[in-house]
């Protein structure tokens, strides 16, 4: 059984705090709160001149929303 849920959030010729804070500000994450699961949010930016993933942004959070840390787990 997974232990943590997934919350991707892509982007094109942005950036990976801007992808990241999308889904932060659709709140993403609270619409698994009841999973009882960590949720892991991803805003990721990818680079149409590299064609290639540019650059990414994470954060671990508890089902209750609080941020974690490596240490929290």
């Amino acid at each position: 059984m997974p232990t943590a849920t997934c919350i991707f959030e892509f982007k094109l010729d942005q950036s990976a705090p801007i992808a990241f804070d999308q889904a932060e500000l659709k709140q993403y994450k609270e619409r698994f709160a009841d999973a009882n699961k960590n949720i892991l949010v991803i805003g990721l930016n990818f680079s149409s001149t590299s064609r290639n993933i540019s650059e990414w942004k994470s954060q671990l959070f508890s089902p209750d929303g609080k941020k974690l840390n490596a240490e929290d787990l």
